[in-house]
This record gives C-alpha cells, structure tokens and sequence, in this order.
C-alpha cells in the first residue's frame, strides 16, 4: 500500500491577523486551529507520518505548550523558515526514506473535510500530483494603485487554489531543488515550473484559510457544524 506524509505547516507570522498570538495557535474547542487542521491527515490509513511545521523562533515554547498533543499524535515537529515554501522544504527533509508520498496542508485551515484529503491523496497517486481547487465565483477587479478599478477581470477559467496538496515525494524535492531564487507562494507553482502538469480535485467552500480575526467566527460555526453533522461536508 502506497503511504503518504502529511505535511501541516504551522510556523506563519500571522502578520495580516493581529494580535498576540500566532493564528494556528488560537484555540477553537478548546484546541488550537493547527491541530483541527490535522485531524483528517489522523483518520486516512494510507498517511503513515505526521508533521508539524512550527515557527522557529518560538519553537521549544511550541513543543513545550503543545507537548501532551504532540505525544498523543505521534507528531514529528521541525521548525520552519522564514517564509512558507522555505517551512515547506523543511517539513519534507523531516519525511521518512521509505516514504513515497508527500501531502501539504496549511495549518491554518482547521475546517477541512476528511473526504476532500482522501480525494486529494488518490488522485495523487493517479496524477502523481493533485491540489484541491475552486472556480472563481467573485467578480475580479483589477487597480495597479489599489484606489480606482482600471479593469474587470475575466474570471472564466480562473481557480482558487487551496490545500492539501499531494504530491509523489521525489517530484517535490525536484521541484525544490529546481526553485532556484523563485519565491513560490504554493508547492504546485514549482511542480508547473517543471512541466509537470497538476490534476485539481474540487475543493470545498468550507476549507476556509483563517486570515483576519472575523474568520475565526466562522470557522467555528464551520467546525460546529462538521460535528453535527452524520455526513462529511464536501
């Protein structure tokens, strides 16, 4: 049986969300957004290795305040870089050698549905790589100045990337070691640069990327609501 690495990448700054505290390390439930974005990476079989990318330069106070967590999951925590595709590269030097598969996910989407993981990790294994995708459903403006609209966007064939994503794990160290000085904002920019092409799973609305303080309003009622519901939410 093929077997992933799970990749949850939590050492962000948080810079547009404010406040004290970094954004994955908020608690919801009583949990910290991380370790909701994780769970679904604990129930699907094929993923044999859990890491946690944490901020280094408050890493030892992570692991110190998270310890019980991270025992109980089995958790391989590193620290992570400066910006996120270095914490992502850091995360896959941490991956098993008998370890084949590579899935990444943001730490800060702690509403990921556990069917949209399962979707991802086999269309991996048929595509060699697979992200989980939405169209566009927002009129788009574009203004180089941010005051007035010069134009109106064609939104047709337009996606909004999410994660995860899964890759083969020998594809993804070619992408890294290939980046060069290119600042990639997600792991399937460098895979494209390769010619690789990348299949899309469709994403779900409820995958939401906590960025500002609102959303923590509505991940919770997200959250909530997954709890309650026999179904998993697409």
């Amino acid at each position: 049986m093929d077997s992933f690495a799970a990749i949850v990448v939590a050492a962000g700054k948080s810079s547009r969300f404010g406040g004290p505290l970094r954004k994955t390390e908020i608690l919801i439930q009583g949990m910290p957004i991380w370790w909701h974005a994780l769970q679904p990476f604990r129930a699907d079989t094929r993923i044999k290795q859990r890491i946690v990318v944490a901020p280094a330069e408050d890493f030892q106070a992570f692991c110190d305040e998270f310890s019980a967590l991270i025992e109980m999951a089995e958790l391989v925590v590193v620290p992570g870089g400066a910006e996120r595709f270095q914490s992502v590269e850091l995360g896959l030097n941490a991956v098993a050698s008998d370890i084949d598969w590579v899935t990444v996910h943001d730490g800060a989407r702690p509403c990921l549905p556990n069917k949209l993981v399962a979707d991802v990790l086999t269309a991996a294994l048929r595509h060699e790589a697979a992200i989980a995708a939405v169209p566009i459903v927002a009129t788009l403006k574009f203004s180089e100045r941010g005051d007035y609209v010069e134009r109106t966007v064609d939104r047709t064939s337009l996606w909004q990337a999410q994660t995860p994503q899964a890759y083969r794990k020998a594809l993804l160290r070619r992408a890294f070691n290939e980046r060069g000085d290119f600042a990639a904002t997600d792991e399937s920019q460098l895979v494209e640069r390769l010619g690789v092409p990348v299949f899309m799973v469709s994403g779900s609305p409820y995958n939401l990327k906590v960025t500002h303080g609102d959303d923590l309003v509505i991940a919770q009622a997200i959250l909530q609501t997954m709890a309650s519901t026999p179904a998993d939410l697409g």
